[in-house]
């Protein structure tokens, strides 16, 4: 007997890797230039539905800090041209495998995940793609979890032979490793439990 189920609708994810150490050396230096120099910094974690805002060192040490609506989107500041130009670069390569090689970056940012820091669920409002690089994640680090925005729907007929509960999906970051997803897929990332910071750049595309 031939099977009826087909399952539809699924949702493309990129996923690349880069051997460019000096790139992730460069984000990560600058990275820890910019938060010693935020004055209001949005904590992330537990502080990020609240937009709360820092200028205290211990804050970012402890719940973690990004430069989201902290500062200028990095793309628009000289000092990370040269961050702007391989995110871009190596987003667009990864783009063109499915026909889709004329985006450039509209907003770009930092964050450092420090222990037990994460973010929870969100989407990219406004954007086609978004994606984010790790310039530095140990083993550990947080797992960065998709979720299906049709989970509800998908919920309501549990049946033997019926696979519709798988509506999550981790990913485990690694030093180099870009991510490209649909600006409305809902994700969040696990708390950092490596003992060292999480660093990367996060980006959206137009």
């Amino acid at each position: 007997m031939s099977m009826f189920l087909k399952n539809i609708f699924e949702t493309p994810i990129l996923k690349g890797s880069s051997s460019n150490q000096a790139m992730a050396l460069e984000i990560v230096t600058r990275a820890y230039q910019l938060r010693a120099e935020l004055t209001q910094g949005r904590l992330v974690s537990d502080h990020w539905d609240l937009d709360s805002r820092s200028s205290d060192p211990q804050d970012f040490a402890t719940h973690g800090v990004t430069s989201f609506n902290s500062t200028e989107s990095l793309n628009l500041l000289p000092e990370w041209n040269t961050v702007t130009a391989f995110i871009e670069d190596f987003a667009v390569t990864m783009l063109k495998s499915i026909g889709a090689d004329d985006a450039k970056i509209s907003n770009m940012w930092t964050t450092i995940y420090p222990q037990g820091a994460f973010v929870p669920e969100h989407v990219h409002s406004n954007s086609l793609f978004s994606g984010v690089f790790y310039a530095k994640a140990e083993p550990l680090c947080g797992e960065i979890v998709f979720h299906d925005p049709a989970w509800i729907a998908k919920t309501m007929h549990l049946k033997d032979g019926y696979d519709s509960h798988k509506t999550k999906y981790k990913i485990t970051p690694e030093t180099g490793m870009m991510l490209i997803f649909p600006g409305w897929l809902p994700h969040r990332t696990l708390p950092n439990r490596s003992g060292e910071d999480r660093i990367m750049i996060s980006f959206n595309l137009c």
